[in-house]
């Protein structure tokens, strides 16, 4: 991105970080592994247990089947709308294939 910018502008401007910046940065990575590694010895007996393992994949499977992925990333209408001779007809289940409607999800989920 900088070599852009130097091509684009004629300037020569070179990228340097401080050395706050690089002692911040590195204690922050420090900080973070120490917790790491606390935690996974805290919680070894409960990473080591099937039960836990199969509950986090329940909800894993939940999530992902459950459409809060594709609603995040997409966020379609909860009732879709359709024009007709006769008027304006709601609709509650898409009937299109690449189209999905929030409610339609969350009927089929729960």
């Amino acid at each position: 991105m900088l070599d852009y910018i130097n091509k684009r502008t004629g300037e020569n401007v070179v990228f340097q970080v401080d050395f706050g910046s690089r002692i911040k940065g590195a204690i922050i990575l420090l900080l973070l592994a120490a917790t790491a590694f606390i935690l996974g010895f805290k919680l070894r007996p409960v990473i080591s247990n099937p039960v836990a393992w199969f509950v986090f994949a329940c909800g894993i499977f939940f999530v992902c089947c459950g459409g809060i992925t594709y609603n995040i990333l997409k966020k379609p209408l909860l009732v879709g709308k359709t024009n007709t001779k006769t008027g304006l007809e709601y609709k509650f289940i898409s009937t299109d294939v690449k189209y999905s409607l929030s409610i339609e999800k969350k009927s089929i989920c729960t």
